[in-house]
């Protein structure tokens, strides 16, 4: 990522620049893995006489290690009973990819069951729930037709309904809803034990 003045300077075609700069890139990422060193040598590169720039530059280089992702998913019918179905897929996607204990499958299918509850009672259309396993982290996805977007919202001491979402904010490492082509996703991840030796 980088501000225009790395490859805008007086006099230079812009087009000519971005080539020189693919090519610096290839060079430095073939000479070295450090990212301190592959900024100082873009930035020299680019940059021979930084005191004569007279815009501000800025560059950010990020390592974004290699991760497998696994990710497995079901549409279900909006009906009361896909609850259920959707907390088995769960279960079974979980125990087939291993390392997932048995409380943290518990909360992550309590949690998908209140967002899957939502979806019935509050969406339209097929529900989609989507499980990805990346790294350390379970992500647990419910999209359904509806463009409107769940709200966390009081329930009184007597209501029926309406803290699902406080669960979701209370147990979930992290959680969020997502406008979409078809209508709305929401989600929620829980942190993955390390795996075990």
């Amino acid at each position: 990522l980088y501000t225009d003045g790395l490859v805008e300077t007086p006099g230079s075609d812009i087009e000519e620049q971005l080539d020189r700069l693919a090519t610096a890139l290839g060079k430095t990422f073939a000479n070295t893995d450090d990212l301190e060193t592959m900024a100082d040598s873009l930035l020299g590169e680019m940059l021979p006489d930084a005191d004569d720039n007279a815009d501000d530059v800025t560059l950010l280089l990020v390592h974004i290690p290699d991760m497998p992702v696994t990710s497995q998913s079901v549409v279900l019918a909006p009906q009361p009973s896909s609850v259920g179905e959707g907390r088995r897929f769960l279960r079974s996607t979980l125990a087939r990819w291993g390392n997932v204990d048995d409380q943290l499958c518990e909360t992550a299918c309590l949690l998908a069951s209140e967002l899957l509850s939502n979806a019935v009672n509050h969406g339209c259309g097929p529900i989609r729930l989507r499980l990805r396993h990346a790294g350390r982290e379970l992500s647990v996805e419910v999209c359904d037709g509806s463009p409107v977007l769940p709200q966390a919202r009081f329930a009184s001491s007597d209501a029926e309904s309406g803290r699902g979402l406080l669960l979701v904010d209370s147990l979930a490492e992290a959680w969020g809803t997502l406008p979409t082509a078809e209508g709305k996703a929401v989600w929620f991840s829980l942190p993955l034990p390390r795996p075990r030796r």
